[in-house]
């Protein structure tokens, strides 16, 4: 690809489109496309784009997103995840966003926002059934009655989020999984039922009673992890949630291997350049890497201010724990970065914006040719150019 960027991040928007069709054929249901995080470090606009007249739903956190996409696509329905409150309220109802309600003080404000625009908004009560991050505990009836009692409000669905659904073991810690499973299950099955026989049904929630009779459409709680791992479960409910398995990637190593993903997303930069220097000098700050020979070395212009070598992770974690020092005493553990060549390894330390390759062993290497760098995708800072790789429609 020709581009005049030094530093960039190259999106396929056929394979986006191509995985969105994966999960949407496998799950069976509406599949909401997630573009929280930049959609993952792609570009939410580009992923936008890619997905207009093609998505059931878009999902993003925060109203600022949301804004994003309504630049883009005005019309596909777009959940804000991040709970509405008079702070954005106004803002959600401006827009035609669908707000996440879980509070009294959420739904009031959402309400008087409406009044204010001449509109009813559109909501989704938000279930907290055991991340306990956001929405509000479905135990607590008196709360939720008064939500879904607030006039001026289109209850379009209700939903909740999985919190150990990629787990090497999901059942874990109280079988949470299955636990918020049933929450789901309950509220779901008698939602099911005649409106107003809703209070009659064994166990069921006062509240249940004005939800249902609002009728709400969208009633969902599976992530990508829950999609493969739950297939079976997806038929109760009317919406399912894609964001990892939306880029070409599984959630981890533990869920089933079951869609036929394409690649997304290359981080790729240039060698700025090249000096010979000799053996026994120091590269980097705290000259922490010697050469023990004379030695080529290669600068590219990224660094940790670029999301190279930056993880969420704690040291130890990040560095491999005891096989990561076994590795390291064995001089196994240098990072690499992809050329045209072969690979190049990292080394000195790794500074804001620059980092620095040894390409003694690849002498054909020169300045101007590009490198591909692994990293984590949603830290590269959205001051990195994202380069549509294709904008052409497939089938698959």
């Amino acid at each position: 690809m020709n581009t005049i960027h030094t530093a960039w991040v190259e999106v396929d928007l056929n394979a986006i489109r191509h995985n969105y069709r994966a999960v949407r054929e496998f799950a069976s249901v509406p599949v909401m496309a997630v573009l929280k995080t930049n959609a993952y470090g792609h570009g939410l606009e580009l992923a936008a784009g890619a997905l207009k007249g093609e998505a059931d739903w878009f999902g993003v956190s925060t109203l600022e997103e949301g804004i994003r996409v309504r630049a883009v696509d005005p019309d596909t329905p777009t959940l804000v995840f991040h709970p509405v409150g008079a702070w954005n309220a106004a803002g959600i109802v401006e827009r035609g966003l669908t707000a996440s309600v879980d509070s009294e003080a959420g739904a009031l404000a959402l309400a008087e926002a409406g009044r204010a625009a001449g509109v009813t908004p559109a909501a989704h009560l938000k279930i907290d059934a055991g991340m306990a991050r956001f929405g509000v505990d479905p135990g607590d009836e008196e709360t939720i009655s008064r939500i879904v009692s607030a006039p001026g409000i289109r209850w379009d669905g209700m939903y909740t989020h999985l919190a150990t659904s990629a787990e090497k073991k999901p059942g874990l810690k109280g079988d949470l999984c299955r636990t918020q499973f049933l929450v789901m299950a309950r509220l779901v099955s008698t939602m099911a039922t005649d409106p107003s026989a809703v209070a009659s049904v064994a166990n069921a929630p006062s509240w249940l009673g004005p939800l249902a009779e609002a009728g709400p459409r969208w009633i969902h709680a599976f992530n990508s992890a829950g999609i493969l791992r739950f297939r079976e479960d997806i038929r109760h409910y009317s919406l399912v949630r894609c964001g990892t398995l939306l880029y070409g990637q599984y959630p981890s190593a533990y869920v089933p291997k079951a869609l036929d993903l394409r690649p997304t997303w290359s981080y790729k930069a240039r060698i700025v350049s090249i000096r010979r220097i000799r053996a026994g000098a120091t590269v980097g700050y705290g000259a922490e890497w010697r050469a023990r020979r004379e030695s080529s070395i290669a600068t590219i212009p990224v660094g940790y201010y670029d999301g190279f070598t930056v993880e969420p992770l704690s040291v130890w974690a990040r560095r491999g724990g005891l096989k990561g020092l076994a590795k390291r005493l064995m001089g196994k553990d240098r990072l690499t970065v992809k050329t045209a060549l072969g690979p190049a390894p990292v080394v000195g330390r790794v500074a804001a914006q620059s980092a620095m390759l040894d390409v003694t062993d690849l002498p054909g290497i020169q300045v101007g040719d590009v490198v591909e760098m692994p990293a984590r995708r949603v830290l590269v800072g959205e001051h990195i150019p994202r380069v549509a790789q294709t904008c052409e429609r497939v089938d698959i």
